[in-house]
């Protein structure tokens, strides 16, 4: 063999010892590391795509489970900080990347996933060891502590046992009490309340037109839309509630492991009520607490706010009614004359208008093809309500200030400022709310949407702005 062969020899032999070396730190890490899938679990799951820095893994895992359409209950005893870059990549393995660094048992039930750490165990070559030196003195085998996986427990005679086995004891009774009942089934309920009883389990629940009592369990999500919802003491939404067009109220002794938000009403969370993800709404004011108080600041900082909101609300709905009148002058002159001419009978057709909206708006609610039409006839409502609001309040500045001025913006200037003043005073501003929003959708309805709808045959056109006190 020639000199060069020879020297060749150690180099192969270093990397050769090298590869054997990485191969037993992977099988390391393997076995340090494991997620066992218990359940049903399918062959092939939804593939998702997934970006985080810095995260903490808990809040890691719900966005996977978001993603992947999952209900996740996640029992972790750390909660450090992860970065996942993953992209269409199968929901099942990128959970198990993200329990990388223990072991974990996640299992399955549907869409619904419990993830706990893997229950330590004694050893099988330990309880044989133990066995064989018990025979070998004569003594009777003593149980190995679950505590200390590949440890014997020999107590002597008469010591006091282990606080180890108690304690583990607890964890896994507590373990046991935090494990989500079974999946249920779900339901879609439109047009009427539900009350879940408190030995019902339901899976995703979805109120459409009625409201919602839980008393019981939710293992999915909570949604109510046009209603509102309530979480009564001892129920249990594992995913999110959700309420838009109307309230949701988590009680003392409550529990929602995810999200709280709510979209046009306000969020009631009272004394102990736990909510484990955000709370978010559309409103300044959420009620805390079972007195209601308002979040931020002294009094003085409440008071600032409110009437900045108040100021802020007046100058939006000016801004819309100059729009509405240099746009649609015609038409909304038709609405301030009718305003002006029949006030009385105009507030009476609001106030039959309202009611009939609202059983058409619940009975299109009733069919999932009339839910689109109820929808957009809601939003159309909400836009011709506006309108008669800027006309009322134009034909009232009208009745104060004509004798010094015929300029319409200003009528509407001082129709909003009014509106303002009267409506910061308690009690009667709530009286005059309730009579302007009956007054200005009565002038819609008479009007014919302003001449939109079939205007009746014969009847005389609209009166120029100018013409109304002549």
């Amino acid at each position: 063999m020639s000199r060069p062969e020879r020297s060749r020899i150690p180099k192969l032999q270093r990397v050769l010892v090298g590869l054997v070396a990485f191969f037993m730190a992977l099988v390391a890490v393997r076995a340090s590391a494991d997620v066992r899938h218990a359940g049903t679990w399918p062959e092939h799951d939804k593939k998702v795509t997934l970006s985080a820095q810095r995260m903490p893994r808990s809040q890691a895992i719900r966005e996977l489970a978001k993603k992947a359409g999952w209900s996740v209950v996640v029992r972790s005893p750390s909660d450090e900080p992860v970065e996942v870059a993953v992209k269409s990549q199968p929901a099942d393995k990128v959970l198990d990347l993200l329990l990388a660094d223990g072991r974990f048992v996640a299992e399955r039930d549907g869409n619904l996933i419990s993830i706990a750490p893997e229950p330590a165990a004694t050893p099988p070559a330990a309880s044989a060891r133990a066995a064989g030196a018990a025979s070998a003195t004569g003594a009777p085998a003593a149980p190995a502590s679950s505590t200390a996986p590949g440890r014997a427990a020999v107590p002597p005679a008469g010591a006091a046992p282990s606080a180890a086995p108690a304690a583990s004891a607890a964890s896994a009774s507590e373990s046991a009490a935090e494990k989500p009942p079974r999946r249920g089934h779900d339901r879609v309920v439109t047009g009427s309340s539900v009350r879940i009883e408190k030995n019902d389990v339901v899976h995703d629940l979805v109120v459409m037109g009625g409201t919602a009592d839980v008393f019981g369990q939710v293992t999915g999500d909570l949604v109510v839309i046009g209603g509102s919802a309530r979480v009564h003491k001892g129920a249990h939404v594992y995913g999110d509630a959700t309420t838009v067009g109307g309230s949701l109220t988590v009680d003392d002794g409550a529990r929602v492991d995810g999200d709280a938000g709510v979209v046009g009403g306000n969020l009631h969370r009272k004394g102990d009520a736990k909510i484990g993800g955000k709370t978010s709404q559309d409103k300044l004011n959420i009620s805390v607490g079972s007195h209601g108080d308002h979040e931020g600041g002294s009094w003085l900082t409440r008071a600032l706010r409110d009437v900045g909101g108040a100021m802020t609300r007046a100058a939006l709905l000016f801004v819309f009614g100059a729009v509405l009148f240099a746009l649609a002058t015609r038409r909304m002159e038709s609405l301030e004359l009718e305003a002006t001419a029949r006030p009385m009978r105009s507030f009476a057709l609001g106030v039959v208008g309202l009611l009939l909206g609202a059983l058409a708006t619940v009975a299109l609610c009733v069919t999932i093809v009339g839910i689109p039409l109820a929808i957009i006839g809601v939003l159309l409502a909400v836009f011709a309500g506006y309108a008669g609001v800027c006309a009322v309040l134009t034909a009232v500045g009208s009745a104060l200030v004509r004798h010094r001025s015929d300029n319409v913006y200003v009528h509407l200037a001082v129709g909003c400022a009014l509106l303002l003043v009267l409506g910061s005073i308690p009690y009667l501003g709530g009286f005059v709310t309730v009579a302007l929003l009956f007054t200005s959708v009565g002038v819609v309805v008479a009007t014919r949407g302003a001449g939109l709808f079939n205007p009746r045959h014969g009847a005389p056109p609209p009166t120029p702005y100018g013409a109304a006190a002549a």
